[in-house]
């Protein structure tokens, strides 16, 4: 079976429901239904905007992965044309679940910001018919695109499975639009609007959470055979030790730390959530560590190359209870009356300790991506790791598998988003008039970025850690989310700037 035998038949259901849903969409045999959008009228245009510039970012992702690192060689077009259609007409071969993973998940976030800048709802049938049928076949024609150009770069190999994984993927992608995207449009209409700052740190935590979530049961390596499973077990992959003696090397703190600091996240965001419970919002913070702790742990049982830890739900839970703690001493027991009344003083200890919670959360960043400091003496290595830093943006992540690139892209934004956050939450809490909180958050973001340059230059000497500044980038707009999400969290947090 090869693609230009399924081609026909994929086309022909395409047209029949493109067909159906015009003509339904003609005889006005749709029923109206709500906007999906429930955003206020003069922001719809620039909600728009930020879902169309969602899409163009997650459809930029296949382009450049595609094409990267970018060697590319002189074709002739008539070759390139008839290597093509061979590629069309031979057989479907997936030799890789890992590739065909990847490329299913690439076009998974492109059909479902096409679906929602184009507003599908599901309550008009006929309109979602033919929508959904031009999505797909845009996304088809543009895999199509990418493979085709594959043939000007010799590193990068056509595949008309990627062309196959990458159409189930817009499919995915829709179906997932269908199912909860009215939800999501609700969360983020309410996260854009500002409307009620719980509700918008409930939905910081919520995406925190997927992420987290997600992140850990990579490369999606996953099995339900009973023999795997048991292979795992015999294995010891399963650790039911609460305190293992294995968890306690040095080369295994780092590890352990960058879990620490995302689960301090989830529990200082589950405690603003929770703040109008007062002492009780550490006791949410902890029961959201071990609940997405056990989450976790339960997900990776099926996954092969992941450990399932009494140990991890621990960290998570201790983790997530220090989170909940250091957010409750720094805001929620100081009642938000006593500090609008506070003097220049207590001002500005109330945003330095913001700060010093900032720093803390950088100096653990250091370790984690320095450790196990291993220094390299070797002055030709050094010169050539140096020299490797200003290598492609990405194509570091290339000579890996896709899934471990995200695994890396997933890992910034985790650790370096918290850190935007913390430095957000203090430049809004410092005596900053609000006309230069802007400038001191960029102030903030260059700061950040010289932060992860400096543990990009220290990688190069400690080996094995691969000096890139691509990680420098991604640290960075992982940063830039964080600074954005907090002017959308810390509003009832931050005292009045002071006026003289």
């Amino acid at each position: 079976m090869s693609l230009a035998s399924i081609a026909p038949w994929f086309f022909g259901i395409l047209l029949l429901l493109a067909a159906v849903g015009l003509g339904g969409n003609l005889l006005r045999m749709g029923r109206p239904g709500a906007a999906a959008c429930p955003i206020d009228r003069e922001d719809g245009p620039r909600f728009r905007g930020f879902l169309l510039s969602l899409l163009a970012l997650f459809a930029l992702v296949p382009l450049y992965g595609s094409l990267v690192p970018f060697e590319r060689i002189p074709v002739d077009f008539s070759t390139a044309v008839a290597a093509f259609h061979r590629l069309w007409h031979s057989p479907l071969q997936f030799y890789s679940r890992t590739d065909t993973v990847a490329n299913v998940l690439l076009f998974v976030p492109v059909a479902f910001f096409a679906a929602a800048t184009w507003d599908i709802q599901r309550s008009q049938i006929f309109r979602l018919t033919w929508q959904t049928a031009a999505i797909v076949a845009i996304c088809f024609l543009y895999s199509n695109i990418l493979e085709f150009a594959q043939f000007w770069f010799p590193l990068r190999t056509p595949s008309q499975t990627d062309i196959v994984a990458q159409t189930i993927g817009t499919m995915v992608g829709i179906t997932v639009w269908i199912l909860v995207g009215h939800l999501f449009t609700r969360a983020l209409a309410s996260f854009w609007s500002g409307r009620g700052r719980t509700a918008s740190t409930q939905v910081a935590l919520y995406v925190y959470l997927a992420v987290l979530l997600f992140y850990s049961i990579l490369p999606l390596d996953l099995t339900l055979s009973p023999a795997q499973i048991y292979h795992k077990y015999k294995h010891n992959q399963f650790v039911l030790s609460p305190l293992p003696a294995s968890e306690w090397q040095l080369d295994r703190w780092p590890k352990t730390l960058a879990s620490a600091l995302m689960f301090c996240t989830v529990g200082g965001l589950a405690a603003i959530v929770y703040r109008g419970a007062a002492r009780r919002a550490i006791g949410f913070a902890a029961a959201y560590g071990f609940a997405t702790g056990s989450a976790i742990e339960f997900a990776q049982f099926f996954v092969v190359s992941r450990y399932s830890k009494v140990f991890d739900v621990l960290v998570a839970t201790v983790s997530a209870l220090l989170g909940g703690l250091f957010v409750f001493c720094l805001i929620l027991g100081e009642p938000l009356g006593r500090r609008e009344q506070s003097n220049a003083r207590s001002t500005r200890f109330h945003g330095c300790r913001w700060w010093c919670l900032a720093a803390a959360f950088a100096i653990a960043l250091l370790f984690v991506y320095c450790a196990p400091f291993e220094v390299l003496r070797d002055s030709p290595r050094i010169a050539k790791r140096l020299h490797g830093m200003g290598r492609t943006p990405f194509s570091a992540l290339y000579w890996s598998n896709q899934l471990g690139a995200l695994d890396t892209v997933l890992q910034k934004f985790l650790l370096f988003a918290p850190l935007g956050l913390l430095v957000g939450c203090a430049v809004d809490c410092s005596p900053i008039g609000k006309g230069y909180q802007a400038t001191a958050k960029c102030a903030a973001l260059v700061g950040i970025s010289l932060l992860a340059t400096l543990i990009e230059f220290l990688q190069v000497y400690l080996p094995p850690h691969i000096a890139d500044l691509t990680d420098v980038g991604l640290a960075t707009l992982a940063a830039a989310v964080g600074l954005l999400a907090s002017g959308k969290i810390s509003g009832k947090m931050a005292v009045d700037p002071l006026t003289e």
